[in-house]
Order: C-alpha cells, then sequence, then structure tokens
C-alpha cells in the first residue's frame, strides 16, 4: 500500500543507563516539511514530519502500547510509539551506544511529539505519527 520504510528508536532506561531499541517498519506513508521560522533571535528550524503506519506494518517485532512495552522483560521483542523516541527516513542499521545525538548523522531524523492511535476495527487501521 505504502512504499516507505523507516527505523524507530524506543528509548527506555535501564540501571540509570539510557537506552535504545532499533525497529525497521517497511510499507509506511512519509511526508517531511523542511523550513525555517524567523524570529527575533534568529533562524529556527521548522522541519518536520507526519507519518502514517498501518496496523498491519511490516516489522520484525510486535507492537505494545507505550506503557506496556516500557514494563516488559524482553524489549527485543516488541516496538513501541511514544512522544521522545526519535524517527528516522529509512532502514538505519545505526545501534545507539551512548546518546540519541549518534543519530543526528542521518538525514530526515525526527524526535516524535504525537502518536495517534486510529485503531478502529477496519483494514484501515493505523497510526499518525508527527515529529520535529
Amino acid at each position: 500500500m505504502f512504499d516507505d520504510t523507516c527505523t524507530v528508536y524506543n528509548k527506555y532506561v535501564e540501571n540509570k543507563i539510557e537506552k535504545w531499541r532499533r525497529t525497521v517498519l517497511t510499507g509506511v506513508f512519509w511526508d517531511g516539511a523542511q523550513g525555517s521560522n524567523f524570529r527575533k533571535t534568529g533562524v529556527e528550524n521548522a522541519d518536520s514530519v507526519f507519518i502514517l503506519i498501518p496496523k498491519f506494518v511490516k516489522a520484525d517485532k510486535q507492537f505494545l502500547p507505550p506503557k506496556e512495552w516500557l514494563n516488559t522483560e524482553d524489549k527485543s521483542l516488541y516496538w513501541t510509539l511514544q512522544a521522545g523516541d526519535t524517527i528516522i527516513k529509512g532502514n538505519i542499521a545505526c545501534e545507539v551506544v551512548k546518546s540519541s545525538k549518534e543519530l543526528e548523522q542521518f538525514d530526515e531524523c525526527y524526535k516524535i511529539t504525537k502518536a495517534d492511535n486510529k485503531l478502529f476495527n477496519s483494514s484501515m487501521a493505523h497510526w499518525e505519527v508527527g515529529a520535529k
């Protein structure tokens, strides 16, 4: 249905150490906008993206709601969508070692600001994700 691919990096804390889990999603709709806002204090980045993720997106893991994902023992089997996570266009093989700043080397790298659940009972069930 959709041809785009993206990589989601889910953030969590374990033993007071920030960690990240990577999941590649194939078959999403990616609509990015690049721009700038001019303020008295200077130029501000206004890049943003809207991503539509079908419920049956191709992924090697199963989706869990954010709170359930944070409480699951083996996070390697699941993925989620939550504000503060990082999403990048394309199939990104980079694993985060120390900080999400490592991901800023990639074009079209965004922080998720919202994830709306539109999982009604139909073939059109999906998530609508906004990121900046």
